[in-house]
C-alpha cells in the first residue's frame, strides 16, 4: 500500500463522496501495518486485508516477481461491472487524486471521453 497515495485520497474523501463514489483499498500488508495505515488516513475509508493475494490475483494486478500488487484503480459501477481500470506499470505509476476526480466526473457525464482516455495513456 502506498501511504502517500492513500493520504491524498483521504484528503479527497469528501469530494469523492460528492461524486457518489467511495474508496476501498486492498492491502497485502499484515494487520499491524494495515492498522497503522488506517490511523494515518484517519479511517477515511476501509483498507481490506489480502495477505494471500487472492483478490489482487483475481483482479490480475499481482506481480509475482516482487510479491507486491501493481498500483491499480478500478471503478466498479452500481451493477457490479468494472467500468474503468487503471493498472500502473510500476510502484510510482499511479493516478493522482485529480485524475481520479476527473475520471469520476467523466463517468457522471461531465468530461469528454478524450480527457479520460488520456489518463490511461490511450
Amino acid at each position: 500500500i502506498c501511504v502517500g497515495q492513500l493520504l491524498e485520497m483521504s484528503a479527497l474523501a469528501e469530494a469523492i463522496g460528492k461524486r457518489n463514489a467511495a474508496v476501498l483499498a486492498v492491502s497485502l500488508d499484515d494487520a499491524i501495518v494495515q492498522k497503522a495505515t488506517s490511523e494515518k488516513i484517519s479511517d477515511a475509508f476501509p483498507i481490506l486485508l489480502d495477505p494471500d493475494a487472492k483478490t489482487v490475483n483475481k483482479f490480475d494486478v499481482f506481480n509475482p516477481e516482487d510479491k507486491l500488487s501493481r498500483p491499480a484503480l478500478f471503478l466498479i459501477g452500481p451493477k457490479g461491472k468494472v467500468e474503468y481500470k487503471y493498472v500502473g506499470k510500476g510502484p510510482s505509476d499511479r493516478l493522482t487524486g485529480q485524475q481520479l476526480l476527473d475520471m469520476l466526473q467523466h463517468y457522471a457525464g461531465g468530461l469528454p471521453v478524450s480527457r479520460t482516455r488520456s489518463l490511461s495513456g490511450d
